[in-house]
Parts: C-alpha cells; sequence; structure tokens
C-alpha cells in the first residue's frame, strides 16, 4: 500500500468511529523462562491518561451491569481510597511512591467480555488504525508511515497495536481500540481510584503526575492455543488470584467467587453466575448477600456466598476436603475425597466416556499408594482440570434442582414476588445496584434506601416465617431436602431425577407450610408470644405451667432460643429439621387416630435443657429430686408434640 493511499486511510477513519487509546511508549517485559510466555509491557506515563483509558471492574460492573459473578477482584473500597489520597498523595510525606499498576487488556464484545481474542488480518482497518497510532504518537511528523506498517508488530490480536516505530530504539508504541478492549487494573486498584481522586483538585496538578504502569497481554498465548485455562476470562482470573494471594486480606467470599482450586467454591461460582441470557439456570445475583463476612444473611437477601459454600461443602462433598497440607499425605483422607468425588460426580467415568488428556484420580492415588510405602510425607498431587469436570458435572446433574429449590420454596417464593415488585432485579433500578453494593461503599442516601426495603421484607416476611429466613432455617430445609434426595433417587444420580424429587419435596414442604400459616398457628413467625400456644399450654397442661412459671413460655424457647437468642450452631439445625420433618409427617394423615399415634419426634437436646433448669432455677436440686425433673422434663417434651400435632387436627375439621 502506498503511503498517499495509507494517509487518505488515515484521514477516513479519523472520521469514524475508531475509539484509540492514548499512544504509550512502553517497554517489553516478561516472566518465566523466555520472558515471552506472557507479554507484557511497562509505561511510566500521566494520571491524566491513566484516567482517560483505564477502568477498575467494579467500576465496569456498575456501568455496564455486567454480571455481579464475574468480579474478577477485590471491591474497591471508598474509604481506603479517600484515605490514600488524603493521607498519601495530598499529605505532607516528602517521599512518595506507588509500585506499578498492573492492567489486563480484556476483549470485548459490545458491552460484554468477549470469549475469546479475534486474530488481527491484514486490512484496510488495521493500516488505518497504525496510521492514527502514529499519528498520535511523539512520532507523528517523522515520515515514518511505512516502517510502521511494515515494521514488527508483536500483537497478533484485532485492535491490539504494540508497533516498533524504528530498529535503533528498544521500545514500543502500544495502544487499543476501546472499542474492542476494556483496560481493567487488576492489581492496584486502590492506587489508581486514589490518583483520580486527587487529580480532581483543580488548583492541584496531580493530573500530570507520572505514575508506571504494567500492560499484560495475554493475546498471542490465547490465539495460539485450545487450552480453555487460557482463555482471556480464566487467563486474567489466575493471574490476578496469583497477584493476590499475599497483599491485604481478601474477604472469604470474594474467595470463593475466584478459587479455582477449591471443589465447593466451584459449585457456588456455577449457582451465582448470573448471565442475563440464561437466568433460569442461576440464582439471581440480588438474592444473594456477597459481601457478609458472617455466616448469617439477612432479608433482603435469601441467602449469602458463605451459606452456600457451607452447603455444598457438608452436603454434596460430605465435608470429605484435601485441602490442608496435613491432609494431602493421609492415605484415608485422600481415599475418602476421591471415592466422593467418584460416586457423585462421576470423574474417572467422564474421563473414559470422553477420552479426555486428564489424568484419573484413581490413577493418581494408586501411584501416590506406592509413593507412600518409602515416603509417607510425600504430598499427593492430582490432574487439577480433575475439578473441572466435577464442576461441569455439578452443572448437569445437580444445579437445576438447587436453583428450583431457591426459586420455589417458600418463603423464598413470596420474597421473590415482593423483591420482583419493587424492580429489584431491573438492572436499571438504583434499588438493584444498592442491594449489590458492599455497605461500606453505600452513601448515606442509599444506605436508607436499603434500610427501608429490609424493613418493608421484614414486615411482609417475618410474621410467618422469621425462622425459616434465618440462616439455621435454611440449613434444616436444606437437610430435609437433600436427605429426601438422597433417600429417594436410588442409583439414578440424574438431573431428571433429581428434578422430579425437588418438585415432590417442594409440593410436600409447601402444602405444609401453607396448612400451617393459614391456621394461624405462625410455628415459624417472629412473635414467639403466640395466642394460640399460650392458649394450649394453659388449657391442656396447666398444671405444669403453674409448677414452673416463667418456663419454656412460647414454643422455640429452649428449643431454638436460648433467652432471647437464636442458638446458630448445629443444635438449632437439628431442632428446625426435626420439627419440620415431623409437620410434614402429621400433615400426611387425614384422621385425628392416626396423628395422635405418631410419635417420631425426638427433643433430646430440649430435654436435656428443661431438666437442668428444673433442677438448677427451680430448686429440684436441692430436694434431691432428679426423678421429677426427668418426669416433668418429659412432660415439656410432649406438650411441644401435641402443640404441633393440635395444628393438623385442627386443619381436618377446616
Amino acid at each position: 500500500m502506498d503511503i498517499e493511499k495509507l494517509k487518505s486511510l488515515n484521514n477516513q477513519f479519523n472520521k469514524s468511529s475508531i475509539d484509540l487509546s492514548n499512544v504509550y511508549e512502553v517497554y517489553q517485559g516478561g516472566f518465566g523462562a523466555t520472558g515471552s510466555e506472557i507479554g507484557s509491557y511497562i509505561s511510566s506515563t500521566t494520571v491524566k491518561e491513566l484516567s482517560d483509558d483505564l477502568i477498575t471492574f467494579e467500576k465496569l460492573l456498575k456501568i455496564k451491569k455486567w454480571p455481579v459473578s464475574k468480579i474478577l477482584q477485590r471491591e474497591v473500597s471508598i474509604p481506603r481510597v479517600d484515605e490514600i489520597a488524603r493521607k498519601f498523595i495530598q499529605g505532607n510525606d516528602k517521599v512518595k511512591y506507588f509500585p506499578p499498576i498492573v492492567v489486563a487488556l480484556l476483549p470485548r464484545d459490545g458491552e460484554n467480555m468477549a470469549e475469546k481474542y479475534t486474530e488481527s488480518i491484514e486490512d484496510d482497518y488495521t493500516t488505518a488504525a497504525l496510521a492514527k497510532l502514529l499519528s498520535n504518537s511523539n512520532f507523528s511528523n517523522k515520515g515514518l508511515e511505512k516502517e510502521i506498517l511494515e515494521g514488527e508488530r508483536l500483537s497478533n490480536a484485532k485492535g491490539l497495536f504494540i508497533a516498533r516505530p524504528f530498529e535503533s530504539i528498544n521500545f514500543n508504541l502500544f495502544a487499543w481500540d476501546k472499542s474492542k478492549y476494556f483496560a481493567i487494573v487488576i492489581d492496584g486498584q486502590h492506587r489508581f481510584e486514589s490518583l483520580k481522586k486527587a487529580s480532581k483538585d483543580p488548583s492541584s496538578e496531580y493530573n500530570l503526575w507520572k505514575q508506571e504502569v504494567i500492560f499484560i497481554d495475554g493475546s498471542n498465548l490465547s490465539i495460539s492455543s485450545e487450552d480453555r485455562e487460557l482463555n482471556p476470562i480464566n487467563f486474567y482470573r489466575k493471574i490476578f488470584i496469583d497477584i493476590n494471594k499475599h497483599p491485604v486480606q481478601v474477604s472469604k467470599a470474594k474467595q470463593i467467587i475466584m478459587d479455582d482450586n477449591d471443589l465447593a467454591s466451584l459449585f457456588v461460582q456455577s449457582i451465582v453466575d448470573d448471565d442475563q441470557c440464561e437466568e433460569s439456570k442461576y440464582i439471581k445475583p440480588e438474592l444473594i448477600d456477597w459481601h457478609t463476612t458472617a455466616s448469617k444473611h439477612e432479608l433482603p437477601y435469601v441467602t449469602s456466598v458463605l451459606n452456600l459454600h457451607s452447603i455444598f461443602h457438608e452436603k454434596l462433598l460430605n465435608k470429605k476436603d484435601i485441602s490442608k497440607i496435613t491432609e494431602l499425605n493421609d492415605e484415608e483422607k485422600v481415599r475418602q475425597w476421591i471415592s466422593r468425588l467418584n460416586d457423585y460426580f462421576f470423574i474417572d467415568d467422564t474421563i473414559d466416556e470422553k477420552g479426555l488428556p486428564i489424568k484419573k484420580l484413581k490413577d493418581s492415588f494408586n501411584e501416590y499408594k506406592e509413593i507412600w510405602k518409602d515416603d509417607e510425607f510425600e504430598l499427593f498431587s492430582f490432574d487439577r482440570q480433575t475439578l473441572l469436570v466435577a464442576k461441569e458435572n455439578f452443572e448437569k446433574i445437580y444445579r437445576e434442582s438447587f436453583i428450583c429449590f431457591f426459586n420455589n420454596l417458600q418463603p423464598y417464593s413470596l420474597l421473590i414476588s415482593f423483591l420482583r415488585e419493587k424492580s429489584i432485579f431491573d438492572r436499571n433500578s438504583e434499588l438493584s445496584d444498592i442491594v449489590l453494593k458492599s455497605p461500606v461503599n453505600r452513601f448515606s442516601k442509599e444506605e436508607t434506601q436499603f434500610s427501608k426495603l429490609k424493613r418493608e421484607c421484614e414486615e411482609h416476611l417475618n410474621k410467618d416465617y422469621f425462622i425459616l429466613m434465618s440462616v439455621v432455617g435454611q440449613k434444616a430445609i436444606i437437610d430435609l431436602f437433600y436427605n429426601f434426595l438422597t433417600t429417594n433417587r436410588g442409583s439414578q444420580i440424574t438431573n431428571e431425577r433429581h428434578l422430579q424429587l425437588t418438585n415432590e419435596f417442594l409440593a410436600e414442604y409447601n402444602s405444609t407450610i401453607k396448612i400451617i400459616n393459614k391456621s394461624g398457628y405462625k410455628l415459624f413467625g417472629e412473635d414467639q408470644k403466640n395466642e394460640n400456644y399460650t392458649n394450649f399450654i394453659n388449657t391442656e397442661y396447666k398444671e405444669l405451667t403453674t409448677k414452673y412459671p416463667g418456663l419454656s413460655t412460647n414454643f422455640w424457647s429452649d428449643i431454638l432460643f436460648y433467652g432471647s437468642n437464636i442458638k446458630y450452631n448445629s443444635i438449632g439445625v437439628r431442632a428446625i429439621s426435626k420439627i419440620l420433618k415431623f409437620c410434614i409427617e402429621c400433615k400426611t394423615f387425614n384422621s385425628k387416630e392416626e396423628i395422635e399415634k405418631l410419635n417420631s419426634l425426638q427433643l433430646n437436646e430440649f430435654k436435656s435443657r428443661i431438666k437442668g433448669l428444673i433442677m438448677n432455677d427451680y430448686q429440684k436440686a436441692k430436694d434431691n429430686n432428679e426423678a421429677e425433673a426427668e418426669k416433668d422434663a418429659a412432660a415439656y417434651v410432649e406438650l411441644k408434640i401435641n402443640y404441633i400435632k393440635s395444628i393438623f387436627i385442627n386443619n381436618l375439621s377446616k
């Protein structure tokens, strides 16, 4: 192509939609044996130029309404940004320095992240874009069009330009088409945001400050490989995780979203991804507490990242884990872990059936059994691709059932309907942003709006469902649900069988809850001073309640509530689970006589606690009358059981 045509194309495209970044003069870096495994380029440039071109992933999420689950990095903390800007950048320290900011060039497809790079070809677009790169650089009047056009280019990706103006210099010109790439800060986001904040001061010259930046280009490695670990999302995700293993501690919830080496975390990632094109495959992100540091979640959330992880770890994986060093040389723990994965996720069978180039778990285990004979401290190693096989099989076999569970169980379905009326699931809604936002980053007005929404949800649900909406309530229901699946599926560990059983469970459970609430008993409601319960004990157990005034005056006291506090532990979970199961059992019978004969509910922890209170608080110990305390504690258990039976007996007459 001659120079005149090149100039003509340049003029044409300058008036068109090519949105080229600033042109950076970069020095090629690298890492690894040859330094060329990953393309990296370092530059020292102004805060203004970086502000023009870079974005933190969190800001991209907020502006572009990307799926929450594709957050690659720690959320930017506004208070931390303010502190760095005020105390360090604008402070009086004479010595100031920030390490380089690390930037990933992620290919984009409109407003979404592209799954792969597009390989560059020699066409009018590439030629004109290179000419524009030159005209925007410090070499625009050097007559170097031919050298740029015909010279070496270090990227094969369309829209990413790394060119050397002439051989006698050792730096390159670096730019990208902003319509084809997002330049996302994956390390140093707080430094970057604090520099931007300080530079907004019109009386300062912070926008002219220099800051070193490292651009990472994975295009050549990704384009030349079919390995899915090297697609853009996985490539930069891995780099981000490696970079952020040791700096400021990432919250447990964020670790779960990013961790590719923990199976329960992979399952959570599968169920909380929220691709809006396939909404039915995922829990809506607005229903999930992404930020809690404790196991508890509160309205307006249905569950939390931490609770989902706990559910999958305890149920699907049966707490089998080899994440600790001490477990990697424990032959029995490794054997149990492999057995669980093969029995429930068919890892080795899948590898055989698909002919995957992955070492089977059984083969790795047999190899290490021989190694351990000579060296008992050798740590077990296996092909990490097996974890992705487990994740894919989780998605095929289990995911749809869990989604169905969370979408259709009462009270979750009622909460979803209520939030839909509030437009919470509309990504253009301000409330949607507020619900997804970290509490530390909410402005005062936003916190007021969030508190109002929470209060409205509580008013709508707590009178009937307070206990079921708690984390112990959720774990108790999950216990029942998962036991129902595993007890009834037999050898059919398939998506179809699981979905069938899920719908059967939901029908039984939801109809049971409907009976309880329709009758006005509000067994699982917030107000424990229930009039129905008070009337029942004063009528049917008047002698007992007169003998021990103030003891267990509401249904859940000393079962779930110790004083005014819920027992957020396994005792509380077991108690709710047992009572729910007994309620479902009562509901299946159609006569008073059949219900009265039921004796399957055991409340041993409650009985022991009541006996202790009788012995200590009511001074039966002084009378050395343990037999009487035992008898009366048993009567309190009978009282609780008969109260539940009365709910369903009374329903028969309606």
